[in-house]
This record gives C-alpha cells, sequence and structure tokens, in this order.
C-alpha cells in the first residue's frame, strides 16, 4: 500500500479541501471522514493511505506533526529571497 501527502486548503463545518502533493489535485472529504484528527488547522498536512493511484483511504489520515510549520518557514524563506533579488522593487504578496 502506497500513501500521499495532502494538504489542506480549506475547511467548513462539513467538508474539508485538501490537495494533493503529488499531482496537485484537489478533493473535498467529508468532515464526518476525519473525526479522528480533528481539529485541523489550514496548512495542516496529512499522510493518507491509497492503493497505488485509487481513492485515497481517508480514514487511515495521519497528521505529520511539525510539516506545516516547515513548510511555512520555507515560503518565508522563498519570499524574502525572492524581494531581496527583484530589480524592479515590484514584488508583493
Amino acid at each position: 500500500m502506497l500513501s500521499t501527502s495532502w494538504a489542506l486548503d480549506q475547511q467548513s463545518s462539513d467538508f474539508f479541501t485538501f490537495v494533493s502533493d503529488k499531482d496537485g489535485i484537489v478533493v473535498h472529504v467529508p468532515a464526518s471522514q476525519l473525526t479522528h484528527l480533528l481539529p485541523l488547522e489550514p496548512g495542516a498536512v496529512v499522510r493518507v493511505m491509497d492503493a497505488g493511484g485509487s481513492r485515497p483511504y481517508w480514514n487511515t489520515a495521519a497528521l505529520i506533526e511539525g510539516e506545516a510549520n516547515r513548510r511555512r518557514q520555507a515560503a518565508s524563506a522563498r519570499y524574502k529571497h525572492m524581494t531581496q533579488s527583484d530589480p524592479g522593487g515590484d514584488l508583493e504578496l
């Protein structure tokens, strides 16, 4: 069995929207399938088992501790590098 990492993009009371690290696919997962992970914060990263390209088994989702923070720090470093090397000074987010 294989696994894929998914980042939580959005959430509502009924659904969570995840983006796959593997191929960027976006899926909407009913909150009822992730009660074992609640509460989740936007940006959280989970590892989910799948059968090699088939539908993910969301009941196997496990939080990857510290991964969201690591990704935020990496994005911040990339942003800092880009703003310091922007010759026109017009880079803004």
